[in-house]
């Protein structure tokens, strides 16, 4: 058997949960053919990409930002699975601070969330069920918002975004 990189299809969702881990809102689910990327080789092309627009919800202070996933089929990492997957992900947000009333544009990348799923030997992505895989807490005395307000800014960059995650599976 071979391992081989796969890019997971399904559906992405973003769900906001409170600081007791209850869910308070589904804001967004998405499937992973709006964003036309390939294994190791997401979609950059902002003319392409899905566009985001400033949701009306805001995310409190302690609140979680979950991204989730649920899977078409079933996928099973190999057991010589790299400790880290690739993890393609841009989301634009807002942030507030609540004390100045700021607020500033910002891109969530990988690297500014916390990874729920990462890569496991032999772990089971089953097809049909939701798994979190990423997730953001709203740090104290900020808000945050998904999407970007656009009348100040150039609408085809500014508020396009992307999820892919590839992992490696053994194929027979």
């Amino acid at each position: 058997m071979t391992a081989a990189n796969t890019m997971l299809t399904g559906t992405w969702r973003f769900v906001v949960y409170d600081a007791a881990d209850i869910p308070l809102s589904v804001l967004l689910e998405v499937s992973t053919g709006r964003f036309g990327g390939a294994v190791n080789n997401p979609q950059d092309d902002p003319s392409i990409q899905p566009t985001l627009q400033m949701f009306d919800f805001q995310v409190n202070q302690d609140e979680k930002l979950v991204i989730e996933f649920k899977p078409d089929d079933d996928f099973t990492e190999a057991d010589d699975s790299p400790p880290t997957g690739h993890d393609y992900v841009k989301i634009p947000v807002r942030l507030r601070n609540l004390r100045s009333k700021m607020t500033f544009p910002k891109e969530f990348v990988y690297a500014d969330l916390t990874d729920e799923m990462p890569a496991l030997d032999a772990q089971v992505w089953p097809a049909g069920r939701w798994q979190r895989v990423y997730s953001y807490t709203v740090k104290a005395q900020q808000a945050l918002k998904i999407g970007q307000e656009t009348a100040n800014q150039d609408l085809r960059v500014a508020s396009k975004y992307y999820l892919q995650k590839d992992i490696q599976t053994t194929k027979a």
